[in-house]
């Protein structure tokens, strides 16, 4: 996740690890550039090398590198890389103004550091949550159509809907097929069997 504090609560629970986003860090740098082009610039340049690491192994052959060994090749090839981004950040912040644009990303940055380290050391994390956010998307684009939900029931219900839809997607699954899948066995499926009902259940199946 980004740093929106509305996270904060939800990551305080026990069995709960908070992932730090790189894009949003990325982001800060980003708009940055404009008011301190050379740092700017030297701090995109070395996210910009992680994240080639990071697309070396995603597109490894002859497969992909998943598991132990994506864990190993990302503390192998990127560690180095990022820890030396953070010394960076740490010679540069009292040097610059926290609150210049450029402070601000260093501050940003640092302040969730422990966070960003964590998809190194598991192979399910990706370095940012880019893929969440695209899912999000479609409801961002049309909430102008439904602007009120009814009640706090009904919006609990089409996030339910949405986060189907979203896992279906990623799955793989055709929508109308799963849904009619799905909405036939309901009504008499076992409560404690409910997770082989999901999308990428259905599609394992499949």
């Amino acid at each position: 996740v980004d740093g929106y504090t509305g996270y904060n609560l939800v990551c305080q629970e026990a069995d709960t690890i908070r992932a730090g986003c790189w894009a949003h860090v990325r982001r800060k740098f980003f708009e940055a550039v404009r008011s301190e082009p050379l740092l700017a610039s030297h701090a995109l340049a070395l996210i910009r090398r992680m994240y080639l690491r990071e697309r070396e192994a995603r597109s490894h052959q002859p497969q992909p590198l998943a598991g132990k060994d994506l864990v190993a090749w990302r503390n192998e090839h990127m560690r180095p890389l990022i820890m030396s981004f953070g010394e960076w950040l740490q010679q540069q912040q009292p040097r610059i103004p926290p609150s210049s644009q450029l402070g601000k990303a260093i501050g940003y940055a640092l302040n969730r550091w422990p966070t960003l380290l964590v998809f190194l050391d598991n192979p399910n994390i990706r370095p940012d949550n880019n893929a969440a956010e695209r899912q999000e998307r479609r409801v961002a684009l049309g909430r102008n159509n439904w602007l009120f939900a009814g009640s706090e029931a009904g919006a609990k219900h089409a996030a339910t809907i949405y986060s189907l839809i979203g896992s279906r997607q990623l799955a793989g699954v055709d929508p109308y097929t799963y849904m009619t899948w799905l909405f036939e066995r309901l009504p008499w499926w076992p409560r404690n069997k409910i997770p082989e009902l999901t999308p990428r259940a259905h599609a394992d199946a499949l």
